[in-house]
């Protein structure tokens, strides 16, 4: 019951910094969206590249 409380408290707290410096929020956001595609993109990329070299395994 008290991580639901603490987890709720920290919810609103976040929300509420959120609303208070929106700003700060969108520059954040402005930063951490290029990275986030970045990160994806490198993950897919090594998954397209591992599924790529089990295919040509199971060929030979």
């Amino acid at each position: 019951m008290v991580n639901i409380i603490l987890g709720a408290v920290a919810i609103l707290f976040g929300l509420w910094l959120m609303f208070a410096n929106w700003w700060a929020t969108i520059d954040l956001l402005k930063t951490a969206f290029p990275l986030v595609l970045a990160v994806y993109g490198v993950i897919a990329l090594l998954a397209g590249i591992k599924k790529f070299s089990r295919k040509a395994g199971e060929e030979e």
